[in-house]
């Protein structure tokens, strides 16, 4: 039984593709989710959670 491989079709030299538009990205008013204290915190509480691993010799730190 032989195999049938769909291709994509061709396009003819003298048809160009169009540009595509993409819409612009705006960056403006983006709210930061999180606070510095609640940053702090976070790296606070992950970096002793860390050295906690590695003093007491906890596989997978």
């Amino acid at each position: 039984m032989p195999t049938i491989i769909k291709t994509a079709p061709r396009r003819k030299h003298h048809q160009q593709a169009e540009p595509v538009s993409r819409p612009e990205i705006t960056t403006t008013g983006i709210a930061i989710p999180y606070t510095a204290f609640q940053c702090l915190l976070f790296v606070c509480s992950t970096l002793t959670l860390i050295f906690t691993m590695c003093a007491t010799g906890r596989a997978g730190a």
